[in-house]
Order: C-alpha cells, then structure tokens, then sequence
C-alpha cells in the first residue's frame, strides 16, 4: 500500500536550523516507514542577504537520502512564491493565461444552440473563470503590479464584449460594460477577500501559530522594523486605511465581537463605496455625451425591491446588477440596438465621419439633411421615423400613466432619451413595457435606413450592423450568438 502526503513546508531563520530540520523529519520517516521525495522538494531561500544565499547554495541538502536542490521560485499549493515574497508576476500571469483560455471555451460554449443570454453566461463566468483569478487573493491582493491587475481585468471585460457583441467597437468604457454586465471589478474583489482573512485570523484560536506570527508581523510594522514594510500585514493595514478601517488595524479585537455576517457588510460596504467614488471620478474625466448620458441613466444605487427583476438583485448596488432588458428574447435585434444607444456605439453618421476622420458635413443625417445624426437626432428627431416613433411615444406614455408618472412629452429631450434608453422608473413592470416600445422602434427604424448603412459599410469597407439588416422575424439574431465584427475590416 502507498500513502502520498503532499505540501508540507518547513521555516527556518538559518541554516543550521533547516538542517537540523530536515534530519529530524528524515529519522522520523525512517521510523515509520515512509519516505520523502527529494525530487518533489527544494530549497529555497528568501528575505536573505547574500552570505545567507551563498550558504544555501553550499549546503548539501537531502531528506531520506535523496538530493534536494536549491531554487529561486516553487509552486506551493499552487501558488509561485518566489525569493522575493513580494513579486506575485509569475503567478498572476500564469493564473490570466489560464484564465483567458477558459474564457475562451466558455465563449465558445454560450454561442452554441442559438446561445445563451448575457445573465447566464455571466453567471457562468463568475463561477467557472472568477475562481481561477481570485485564487489566494487573500494573501496577494493589493501587492500585485498594475500591468498584471490591467491583464487580469481585462479577461473579464473582453469576455463582456463578446457575450455583448460589441468585439472590435471603439470607445466603450470598461466600466459600462461591466455595469451592463452586472460583473464587478475584480479589483474590489480582491480587496474584499484579503479583508475577509484578516477577520479569519483575528477571531483564530489564540494557541494556533497564525495567531503568533500575526501578532509579531504587526508588532513589526507598528515599530517600523527594517522590511516591515514589505509584509502581509503592512499591506493589509494600508487595504484597511484606503476603506477608512483603520480602526480594526489599531484595535484588532474589533473583530471579536462581530459575526461573519457583519464583518462581511462592513468590509463589503466600504469597498463597494470606494469602487462607486473611483468609478464617479473615472465619467467625471470621460469626454463624450454617451459617457456623460450613461452615468446618468445607470442606477448605481442599492435596488430596492420594486426595481428588481430577480430577487437575488434586490439590495445590490447596480453596478452589480445585470440590465433587465438584456434578458428579453421578444426583440433580439431592438435589443442590440438599444444596447449600442446606451454604450454611445450605435453607427450613428456623426460616430462614422468621427472614427472615419472623414469631414464634418459627413455626419449629417442622409434621411432628412436637417441635422447631424446622433443617438438623439434618430430617436427623436427624425421625421423620417415618425410613424414608428408615434407608436414607441404612445406605449411609452401607456405604461407611464399607469404608473402615475407625469408624460413623456414633458421632459426635456436629454430626459426623454434617457428614459427610452433605460434610465429605470422605479418600477420593473413599467421598464419592461417601456423597453418593448423602444425596441420595436429601433429595431423597425433601424432597418428603414438600411440603404444608408449599406451604403457606407461598401464605401468605408466596415460591416456595422450587418446582423440587422439580414435578421428577419424575431430569432434572426440574438446576443451571444456570433456575428460579422461591428468595426473596420
């Protein structure tokens, strides 16, 4: 019979101490007769000075008689430490390319059978390639460069313009996309992680060696001791001081008194308000009327319960909530049209002259000539879509009257837009009437201008919006299901 006993490490603070270490674990194998693997085991020496390394390098180390060689890096339980603790590259690259190859099939697999729809694929996402990038984020998180934070970010984003259909589209903000995704930003995440941990020790049996280190690690950075700064717990007092915790880091007995729950709501709250103010700040520099228009037509806000479509989203921030009108099969092409209103990527003449370079009476509308075409100008303007406009209005102010809201028509044309294009009413019954007129409109409209779009897409070799002009009847196009890319050739 064999028994296999994996990942055991042993510290030492010299090498003597290792040494002794390593004999005592080999008499005790030979004792009870089993034996160590030098070929899966190493050396490795690290937060030393050079004598120290030189030292290690010179010892011949064994366990049970075999060879055990001396490195600068090892896989332990899956994570890549390396001599300097400190340097988390080689894992988080690993842990994204793995990530982005997963992403990669799921992408492939939300495509099959007429496809899925953006809240299950995103839910998928969350638990089958999330895990892989939150692996032990409870002791890297907030130590990580920002290229390798970037990459990571990035898997999850790139998923979201997949499943969304919007791959090869310029100037969509990250933050819309997660926002439409109902996807947090794994930054936030992992800081929520890391400070979960620090609960986990603090309420740990006080005889547990964690306990012990722990105390001693904080004892050092609250002296300023020489490489202090370069400990777990160093960054987790400056994760705890960003949020405004610092009261746990100076009385950790805080934590004590509070259930897994609190905790949980404390750490969750700070950090989900701190992602809110960053976000603000980033639309804040944004520069674009569809940036501006979108930060104000997303309900960040915690939802309350009449706005929720799933009762899982009530009392989540929006941000985290997935749009409603993303779920609907009834119109897939108005769907994916009123997505593009909403991203500000619609190819509008106005977006075309600008991504063209082309000069700027290019931007007006073909249909009418009276003014430039933009979001706004096609939705509301247009005479050319009257009739279906009269129609989306008079469903629009239907469901709005039966809900007690004062008429369209008395908004101003901003608030009109952006009540079309999804700003909630408080009301999910009524965001669902209001979203099946919108789409209908845009779906019919859309195609009434079909010679416009063809025309440009042959004279600038682009492929926009070709999925609308081919789908006919209801399930000619759906999200998720693949299409010709929306951007140049």
């Amino acid at each position: 019979m064999l028994m296999y006993a994996d990942d055991i490490v042993f510290m030492a603070g010299s090498v003597g101490d290792l040494r002794e270490m390593n004999q005592c674990v080999t008499e005790f194998a030979r004792r009870n007769r089993y034996q160590l693997n030098g070929e899966k085991s190493a050396v490795m020496a690290f937060n030393v000075d050079a004598d120290t390394k030189a030292q290690v390098a010179a010892e011949p180390w064994a366990l049970s008689g075999e060879e055990v060689k001396v490195t600068r890096s090892y896989k332990y339980l899956g994570v890549d430490i390396l001599e300097d603790v400190t340097n988390w590259k080689t894992y988080i690259t690993r842990a994204t390319i793995k990530a982005t190859r997963v992403t990669e099939d799921l992408e492939w697999a939300c495509r099959r059978s007429g496809g899925l729809r953006p809240r299950a694929a995103a839910a998928l996402w969350n638990s089958i390639v999330r895990p892989i990038l939150e692996y032990a984020a409870e002791i890297w998180a907030g130590d990580i460069g920002v290229a390798e934070a970037r990459a990571a970010e990035k898997v999850q984003t790139d998923f979201a313009r997949s499943i969304l259909g919007l791959v090869g589209l310029q100037s969509i903000s990250n933050d819309a996309l997660r926002a439409e995704m109902g996807m947090e930003k794994l930054s936030s995440r992992w800081t929520k992680l890391r400070l979960g941990y620090w609960r986990r020790i603090q309420v740990a049996k006080p005889e547990r060696s964690l306990v012990a280190i722990s105390s001693l690690r904080r004892n050092h950075v609250l002296w300023g001791l020489n490489r202090a700064g370069e400990s777990w717990l160093k960054g987790t007092k400056d994760l705890l001081e960003s949020h405004g915790l610092l009261e746990y880091w100076r009385d950790p007995t805080l934590c004590n008194g509070m259930s897994k729950e609190q905790w949980k709501d404390v750490v969750y709250e700070a950090v989900e308000s701190r992602a809110d103010a960053a976000r603000t700040a980033r639309f804040a520099n944004m520069k674009g009327v569809a940036s501006e228009r979108y930060a104000r037509m997303k309900h960040w806000d915690k939802l309350p319960l009449q706005m929720a479509v799933m009762g899982g989203d009530a009392g989540k921030r929006g941000a985290q909530v997935i749009e409603s009108y993303l779920d609907s099969r009834v119109e897939p092409v108005g769907t994916r049209l009123k997505l593009m209103c909403r991203l500000g990527c619609l190819p509008t003449m106005t977006r075309l002259a600008r991504e063209e370079k082309l000069i700027p009476e290019m931007g007006m509308c073909k249909l009418c000539g009276m003014a430039e075409e933009d979001t706004k100008h096609f939705m509301l303007e247009c005479p050319s879509h009257a009739t279906h406009r009269a129609k989306m209005t008079e469903m629009v102010e239907r469901a709005l009257r039966a809900a007690g809201i004062g008429p369209l028509k008395d908004q101003s044309a901003g608030d009109q837009l952006e009540t079309l294009l999804g700003r909630s009413t408080g009301v999910a019954g009524v965001d669902r009437c209001i979203n099946q007129g919108v789409t209908r409109f845009l779906k019919k409209a859309w195609r009434g201008r079909k010679w416009v779009t063809s025309s440009m897409n042959g004279v600038l070799g682009r492929s926009d919006t070709v999925w609308a002009l081919r789908a006919h009847g209801e399930g000619g196009c759906q999200l998720g299901v693949p299409a010709p890319r929306l951007g140049r050739r």
